[in-house]
């Protein structure tokens, strides 16, 4: 939120009670519910009180919003390769999940970032992501809280998947995942592509082409139990 906050009011300053006033702010905004269904906070907007200390997480909840925790500790270059990332944050995950949960809590996020491009991702790369990917969703299930499996591409550059070197790595991609949580004990319906990535927006939002839709829905389909 800190370069928000700087990009919007320069001459306010981010802190803690910065932060926090602006989040009250949009939070206490009267019908917030009808347009929005659940919010994912981090570790600091979970724990914080409005300035009549009233618990952040009541405040969303009064609203008829679901609250969710943000997880992972990030995205940090995969050890042995120059070019892709390794999400990070499984160490100690269990009690956080359960103190998130006691707060109040309902479901928790875990972002995976999968770069795609000249010989990208490797065997290595997808394989210590969606091993993560499913210990993080089967601790999440343990805990009470509904994960949701996030692996995210990046590309140089948005553009139909056919014909396309790059529709191998998805399709690998695509199916490392639902199995990797099948081995782990893990739903594999709670995979799944977030909703603005479905739509052709102009090429500054990224969004998945028709065929990349089609590939979508005949996994689904071949799995059953697999929902994107």
């Amino acid at each position: 939120m800190a370069p928000c906050l700087n990009d919007l009011f320069w001459v306010l300053k981010s802190t803690e009670k910065t932060r926090r006033d602006y989040r009250e702010t949009l939070l206490r905004t009267p019908g917030l519910g009808k347009f929005i269904s659940g919010v994912i906070l981090y570790d600091e907007t979970i724990r914080q009180r409005c300035a009549d200390n009233t618990p952040i997480v009541k405040i969303i909840r009064n609203q008829k919003i679901i609250p969710g925790i943000k997880v992972d500790t990030g995205a940090k270059d995969l050890a042995g390769s120059k070019k892709e990332k390794i999400t990070e944050g499984l160490d100690g995950l269990r009690e956080r999940l359960m103190e998130y949960r006691s707060i109040g809590a309902d479901f928790a996020k875990w972002r995976s970032v999968i770069s795609i491009g000249n010989g990208i991702p490797t065997d290595y790369c997808l394989k210590t992501n969606v091993h993560a990917l499913a210990r993080y969703a089967a601790l999440c299930q343990e805990c009470g809280l509904v994960p949701i499996v996030e692996p995210e591409d990046t590309v140089e550059e948005d553009g139909p998947m056919y014909p396309s070197p790059k529709a191998g790595y998805i399709l690998r991609g695509l199916s490392a995942v639902p199995q990797t949580l099948r081995d782990y004990w893990a739903m594999a319906n709670i995979h799944y592509t977030p909703g603005q990535f479905v739509y052709q927006f102009n090429r500054s939002i990224r969004a998945i082409t028709r065929p990349q839709m089609e590939l979508i829905a005949a996994r689904v389909s071949a799995l059953h139990q697999c929902a994107y």
